[in-house]
């Protein structure tokens, strides 16, 4: 069983400031003596990775290596859990010689990790696992500045069909914990919305995170998707920064740069806003924002000391755009007769965009052609047309113009209004022919009730007009 005892609080102390100031741990390395019981068999310590940057959290994991593989039935060891790491039993895994691992037990109340192994997990037959070494990863959550020695104790491992064990005394290695550079000052870019239509703008501020350092300097912005860099459209400065300057071009300027004088700002001081435009041609994508000191330029503090920048995670956001547009719902009426209007009620028009996002597009937004009275008949393609940040795009879809029915003066019934229904008229009125009901309806033609002489006219008047 491997078992676990706690560091003193001043190592422990120590240890959490490699983590949380983030500076070189150097490689755990050290080898444990053996005992007499040991048979020249030893152990190796490391950890990896060997550093982590200041004020990050991470992970290490904590590896032990012996120099030749030990068929054994299971081991123990106390092992030292700094303040700020933790682990689970899933971080806790001990290493075959046929390349499998499996976790061994932990213990996070007595700080303790354990193994018992059996011939299941050998490599053959009733043969044991040859071990050849564990691993624990530990999640690094925060340190302080300072020198500690860490290390496992008390490692013991029980070698199959003897009574003894392989044992180790402690393994220790040296960690040195040095203070933050005093000239290191950090600053952060943040993106006022993470996705941007194309001919939209976002807004980027760029935030001091490190207090009483930073005085002075020369600062460049840029954003680029890789490929393409967009237009800097305007940066507003912080107007209770000395001496601060638009230079044009994504540069700014601000205190006495290279020179004493200039005060300190403190932590979380507002540097710049820069606005970034974009327009229908902009290429979609992701786009970085870049901050850096121009060559032979520099940030400052009060006192002249040239300062070493940090820029934290960069800024990102999504430019994105219209991509197609289509009517996903007819409209209600699709027949029409020459001579009506084309009417988009009960249409639904979506617009897709480059993301993969989709919206309705407010009927306000879109425009058909025809709008107006229908003139042609037959199949009559109608086109929808949208148009967002600048990008437009259409869809069509087809609808149907039939002739106006003949609603007066087709006496004859044959559908279309010609000579020969005056004639079948003029025969009703001199009483050489009589009219079904649907004639007389037909015949009168001034709808004045009844079929007489005063029809002849208007009759001749429509069948002129065809």
């Amino acid at each position: 069983m491997i078992m676990a005892r706690k560091l003193s609080k001043t190592l422990a102390l120590v240890l959490c400031a490699v983590l949380c100031l983030g500076l070189c741990i150097p490689a755990l390395a050290a080898d444990y003596p053996s005992d007499t019981n040991g048979g020249g068999i030893t152990a190796t310590v490391t950890a990896t990775p060997d550093s982590l940057a200041a004020g990050a959290d991470g992970s290490v994991t904590v590896t032990v290596v012996f120099s030749e593989a030990i068929q054994c039935s299971g081991f123990n060891a106390n092992v030292s859990v700094p303040s700020g790491w933790s682990t689970t039993a899933n971080d806790v895994k001990v290493n075959l010689s046929n390349d499998a691992a499996q976790r061994a037990g932990y213990n996070a109340t007595q700080n303790t990790i354990a193994k018992a192994l059996s011939n299941e997990y050998g490599t053959s037959g009733d043969e044991y696992a040859l071990v050849t070494g564990f691993s624990i990863t530990y999640t690094v959550t925060g340190a302080a500045a300072g020198e500690q020695t860490v290390g496992l104790t008390n490692l013991e491992v029980k070698k199959v069909g003897l009574d003894a064990a392989y044992k180790w005394a402690a393994a220790t290695a040296a960690v040195t914990v040095s203070a933050p550079p005093s000239n290191a000052v950090t600053l952060e870019t943040v993106a006022s919305a993470a996705k941007v239509k194309q001919g939209e703008s976002v807004d980027v501020t760029l935030t001091l995170k490190t207090a009483d350092i930073l005085a002075a300097g020369t600062l460049q912005f840029a954003a680029s998707d890789g490929t393409n860099s967009l237009t800097i459209s305007g940066i507003a400065l912080n107007t209770g920064i000395a001496g601060a300057v638009n230079e044009g071009n994504g540069k700014i300027s601000f205190g006495k740069s290279g020179s004493t004088g200039a005060a300190n700002l403190p932590a979380d001081t507002l540097i710049a806003t820069v606005t970034f435009a974009t327009d229908s041609a902009t290429p979609t994508g992701t786009y970085t924002v870049s901050v850096d000191v121009p060559a032979g330029q520099g940030l400052y503090s009060a006192a002249n000391t040239l300062l070493a920048p940090s820029f934290g995670t960069a800024a990102q956001f999504e430019v994105y755009g219209l991509t197609s547009i289509d009517v996903t719902t007819q409209p209600d009426t699709t027949v029409y007769v020459v001579g009506e209007s084309f009417d988009p009620a009960g249409m639904v028009v979506t617009a897709t965009y480059s993301d993969g996002s989709s919206e309705v597009v407010p009927a306000a937004s879109y425009t058909v052609d025809p709008s107006g009275e229908l003139t042609t008949t037959g199949t009559v393609t109608v086109t929808v047309t949208y148009t967002d940040g600048g990008v437009t795009k259409t869809a069509t879809f087809t609808i149907t113009v039939n002739d106006a029915p003949i609603t007066k003066g087709d006496v004859d019934g044959d559908g279309s209004l010609t000579m020969q229904d005056a004639q079948e008229l003029f025969n009703y009125l001199v009483g050489k022919a009589t009219f079904t009901d649907e004639q007389l309806s037909q015949a009168d033609v001034n709808s004045d009730g009844s079929v007489d002489s005063a029809d002849i006219v208007p009759l001749l008047n429509l069948i002129s007009q065809i």
